[in-house]
């Protein structure tokens, strides 16, 4: 069984997915940056770079962002084009773009322009068996494009009829919206990655959304906000309500500090990981590259030497995996084991890696060991880890501008539901306690979300560094 938990703080809302008491996802929809991820734009192409195969397309940002031009396709400067957001600029590397525009339904994924009918990969051959049966029946062209998601195994045909006239209704309007002007410039905006994680989550494993009830609060409906509003409760009536029982309102906001999430998360925001075993890996993040290295540390094992190291070897690969899928790592990642000298070991590891890291699909893959006895895995980004929402590049260290702030804004929870703020004169004060390093840090970067805490609270805060 599996439990969301939403936590909407003053600088962040963040989704926590629990399965079987393990934290195995996390998003961030951070309220003071817009992710452009799945958007869809109409684009004007501002150069092409024939030696690349690439053209650079104006979508009405402050640079224009990167695309690939596939062979044997004739574009030129000023091309006007419906472009959708593929993946997100980091550093000094733009935002990438994809022609393939596609919209997400409940059951389907729409791209007109293939003809390729696709399923997905955790459907048994059953399952697709039995929706091939159904889609069959649907009218839906010889050259129309679709993914069909694993939730479809729980639509009849009229659900699957109806989800698919929704999606070619939305693609209608896109086009008319595209067609009625020729400046760069934003169509359609996606939907929130939480938006859209619950909506693909609504199941028979899930046994409950918790989620803090001030998100109900209807005097806070008309409040600007960085973000919308997000109403949980007319999302999930809008697609199932029979899952309406499914939701549980908390009346403390502090909701990943009630449900265990944040204890758990410290296993994934630190550089060297502990097993109960006694080994550990540490992992190092580079400009270029990502490197894990194994360690056997306090492990004992057995008297034979290539038995032990086997063990340690073996006994680490599920974790530096879920390392990888739930820190979101990307680009080359080199994992240094303990090196091995029988090739069978060495094939028996990468076969087990490349399991572990099989719910992953195509983003992830195992290239196996170079000479040096490295493992060699790629993984595909399309938008920032949540660990750089923790990481504080400078300090190399977990404990970054956004960390420090939602501790603070816990702190006020916390201390509010224990009854521990001095009263003054006009409102109430609350003395927090810092290192001046990271209340430098703090101050720096967040000075606007520390006065909304206040004024959401109803308190004023201040710092003694320490």
């Amino acid at each position: 069984m599996k439990k969301i938990i939403i936590e909407d703080f003053c600088n962040a809302r963040k989704l926590a997915l629990l399965e079987e008491d393990r934290l195995t996802k996390l998003i961030i929809e951070e309220k003071f940056e817009e992710g452009l991820v799945g958007n869809i734009y109409r684009g004007r192409i501002h150069k092409v770079v024939r030696g690349m195969e690439a053209c650079f397309v104006d979508i009405g940002q402050d640079q224009p962002a990167y695309m690939k031009i596939k062979k044997g396709e004739k574009l030129g400067v000023g091309d006007i084009l419906l472009v959708q957001v593929s993946k997100s600029g980091k550093g000094d590397k733009r935002v990438s773009l994809t022609r393939e525009v596609s919209i997400q339904g409940r059951y389907m994924v729409y791209i007109p322009s293939n003809d390729r009918l696709s399923y997905s990969n955790k459907l048994s051959k059953d399952q697709v068996s039995d929706l091939k049966a159904k889609i069959g029946k649907l009218d839906i062209g010889a050259s129309t494009g679709l993914i069909v998601r694993t939730e479809a195994q729980f639509a009849d045909l009229d659900g699957l009829k109806n989800d698919f006239d929704s999606l070619k209704e939305a693609y209608a309007r896109l086009e008319e919206v595209f067609r009625s002007s020729l400046n760069p410039g934003l169509v359609k905006k996606a939907k929130g990655e939480i938006e859209s994680f619950i909506a693909y989550n609504l199941d028979k494993d899930l046994e409950a959304i918790i989620y803090p009830e001030d998100m109900d609060d209807e005097s806070d409906r008309d409040k600007s906000n960085h973000i919308d509003k997000f109403d949980i409760r007319a999302l999930v009536k809008s697609l199932d309500r029979a899952y309406l029982e499914k939701l549980v309102r908390d009346k403390n906001p502090a909701t990943f500090s009630n449900y265990g999430v944040n204890a758990r998360l410290n296993h994934y925001l630190s550089n060297r990981i502990r097993l109960r075993n006694g080994s550990y890996i540490v992992i190092d993040k580079t400009e270029a590259m990502t490197v894990i290295d194994v360690n056997s540390g306090r492990y004992i094992g057995s008297a034979n030497y290539a038995n032990t190291v086997l063990d340690v070897n073996m006994g680490l690969v599920d974790e530096i995996a879920m390392q990888i899928l739930m820190r979101d790592l990307s680009g080359i990642i080199i994992v240094d084991f303990i090196d091995m000298k029988s090739e069978r070991d060495r094939e028996d590891l990468i076969a087990k890696m490349k399991m572990s890291l099989g719910a992953d699909g195509k983003n992830t893959k195992v290239h196996g060991f170079t000479r040096l006895g490295l493992l060699e895995i790629s993984r595909r980004r399309s938008q920032d880890s949540f660990e750089s929402y923790y990481y504080n590049q400078e300090s190399r260290d977990y404990y970054s501008a956004n960390r420090l702030v939602d501790m603070v804004e816990e702190r006020v929870i916390g201390q509010i539901y224990h009854s521990l703020i001095k009263n003054g004169e006009d409102k109430k004060t609350l003395l927090i306690e810092m290192e001046v390093d990271k209340y430098k840090r703090l101050i720096a970067n967040k000075k606007d979300v520390l006065k909304e805490i206040e004024d959401k609270y109803g308190l004023d805060m201040e710092f003694k560094v320490v």
